[in-house]
């Protein structure tokens, strides 16, 4: 059967919604049509752009159904207003009609950024007692656990040792379930998506060292 539908694509909501503020830095982008679509080539005009800068961000696209997401290849810069474009011609819906006229919105981003400010033992610490509960971690704001196996303590060996971790407001606590030991150099790695503020903002990975105590020579 001949396909009928000769009307154009619209836009039906976007995430972020336009003025919005406090977007999170490592925003999904998602803008909804009425009506499944597809880009027009393989290049379509999209354009996400800060105000601070002179070029537009990279980012990587693609389409579900009547859903168009924009992933950004890196955080976003705290407190900036961004502009994104959907331009006229870049989007058609499965019958081949095109987006009609550019579709733009904008929104800030939030002004905190999430951030250590307080470690113990400090990083690269000398002589930690071997009898050492725990390292504790404090960070500028509230913060949510993601992937708890994804915060890890390793040995200079390269050995994963056993813990536990718990969150109090701002500091998040990792206790050693065993005696460490002497003379040996630990790692405290926080990977990527382990740690999120309250509004889902990714912690960027982390590293901090420390070194017990030599053992005493008989």
């Amino acid at each position: 059967t001949k396909d009928n539908d000769t009307s154009a694509p619209q836009v039906v909501e976007s995430d972020p919604t336009n003025k919005s503020v406090n977007v999170t830095t490592n925003k999904v982008i998602k803008i909804s049509f009425n009506k499944p679509i597809k880009f027009v080539s393989n290049d379509p005009w999209i354009t996400v752009k800060s105000s601070t800068a002179k070029y537009p961000i990279t980012f990587n696209k693609y389409i579900s159904g009547n859903i168009l997401t924009l992933i950004p290849t890196i955080p976003l810069s705290t407190g900036n207003s961004y502009l994104v474009r959907t331009h006229a011609f870049s989007l058609s819906d499965l019958s081949g009609n095109k987006l009609q006229s550019d579709y733009n919105f904008q929104f800030v981003t939030q002004t905190i950024q999430l951030r250590i400010v307080n470690i113990n033992p400090v990083k690269n610490a000398m002589n930690v007692p071997i009898d050492s509960k725990f390292v504790a971690i404090t960070f500028n704001e509230p913060i949510q656990l993601k992937k708890v196996g994804w915060i890890e303590v390793a040995d200079s060996k390269g050995t994963i040792i056993p813990t536990t971790k718990t969150l109090n407001g701002n500091t998040l606590a990792i206790r050693f379930a065993n005696n460490l030991t002497n003379g040996m150099t630990y790692s405290v790695i926080l990977h990527g998506t382990s740690i999120t503020d309250l509004a889902g903002t990714n912690f960027y990975p982390f590293v901090t060292k420390f070194t017990t105590v030599p053992k005493t020579p008989v």
